[in-house]
């Protein structure tokens, strides 16, 4: 589980093209469980321009505990031959009660899976 209060540096971690990605959040204030007043996040594409992959997505009623799935369809790669990995960024926006904003960064990279003859699966 990812603790969200304070906020820590990025965790980087790789994933194959085409698979999902699920994130735990466990939202603590003075090291209690805590569910937050709103929770959103979006995906960018740090590959290629910075491309936006998914915009802000607010998760509805947020607890102390949040699971966020970034389906297989929104980790494929955008570039077709000239690389072998894509990096993605999830940034987690969440406001406490007391109004605060907290901001979390997610970095993951996309791998392309070649078989045996070279060929892209």
């Amino acid at each position: 589980m990812l603790d969200i209060d304070p906020v820590e540096d990025f965790i980087p971690f790789d994933i194959n093209a085409g698979s999902a990605v699920q994130l735990e959040l466990t939202h603590k204030v003075n090291r209690k469980l805590t569910a937050p007043s709103a929770l959103s996040y979006r995906i960018d594409d740090l590959t290629n321009d910075h491309r936006q992959v998914l915009d802000w997505t607010v998760v509805p009623t947020p607890g102390p505990e949040n699971t966020i799935t970034v389906p297989q369809a929104l980790n494929e790669l955008f570039t077709r031959v000239d690389t072998d990995r894509e990096r993605r960024q999830i940034t987690v926006n969440v406001t406490q009660t007391s109004g605060t904003v907290v901001q979390e960064i997610f970095i993951y990279e996309i791998i392309r899976i070649f078989n045996s003859d070279t060929q892209e699966i």
